[in-house]
């Protein structure tokens, strides 16, 4: 097995959410909002699964020494470059913190995951933050089944959650709704429009490519790793789609 043929193992999964009715509801603004307000627990929890991989595949810590495979430790440092620092409109930030600000000024709720951020500071355990705050319940299970996937410290389960069940979910259908609301409201719409924009060039030229051959590297030629990226990318994709049932019922 490889990525490629894991990817198309796991194709009624991703059948399933390009082509998810939620999206079709999301035509007014305040549907929007609602969205991002669930969406950014996977803008969030994106970083749990590279930050896992960096631990992990490189070292970081004091004294350095060289860790793992030199190939694995270049394209993850690259990767978190970008998701962690990225320069967007001359300025550098996290997606997780554009998007954010995104949130505020496209009017949707931020108190969720700025709550959540303030207990962890503060030492709460993850589980017990998550429990604490008022995402949705769809929302904190998807957070928690990551948690689980990150917590397992299995690379092959990390790297597949990671490469198999992220943002490339997003359809071109939402892209072009988002465009659609940036006609009528440029000004509240404009950094959410453009936080997709650099996902998806992102994604799609360098990141897409990087994540699946990191998988590739990481599981090689056992069958019992390749078997447990499986387990992961199926939990991370259901995760999602029950994330996106969630906001069918909150309309």
């Amino acid at each position: 097995m490889n990525s490629l043929s894991l990817k198309k193992k796991l194709e009624p999964l991703y059948h399933r959410l390009q082509t998810h009715p939620m999206y079709a509801q999301l035509t007014k603004i305040s549907d929007l909002q609602q969205f991002m307000e669930h969406h950014i627990v996977a803008v969030w929890d994106f970083m749990f699964l590279l930050k896992s991989l960096q631990h992990t595949c490189t070292c970081v810590t004091v004294p350095w020494i060289p860790v793992g495979d030199t190939q694995v430790r270049r394209m993850i440092n690259e990767i978190v470059l970008a998701e962690e620092s990225d320069t967007i409109d001359g300025v550098a930030t996290s997606h997780f913190e554009f998007y954010v600000e995104a949130m505020r000024t496209m009017g949707a709720n931020t108190t969720p995951i700025t709550d959540m951020l303030a207990e962890l500071a503060k030492g709460v355990s993850f589980t017990v933050a998550v429990e604490k705050t008022a995402f949705p319940e769809a929302a904190k299970t998807f957070l928690l089944t990551t948690w689980d996937i990150v917590q397992s410290g299995s690379q092959p389960a990390i790297a597949a959650a990671f490469a198999l069940g992220r943002e490339d979910v997003i359809p071109d259908m939402f892209v072009h709704l988002v465009k659609h609301h940036y006609e009528s409201d440029p000004e509240r719409v404009a950094p959410y429009k453009i936080y997709l924009e650099r996902h998806i060039e992102l994604d799609g030229d360098d990141h897409g490519p990087m994540a699946m051959r990191l998988l590739d590297i990481m599981c090689g030629t056992n069958t019992d790793d390749w078997k447990t990226a499986e387990d992961a990318a199926t939990r991370a994709l259901s995760a999602r789609i029950a994330l996106w049932d969630s906001l069918l019922g909150h309309r």
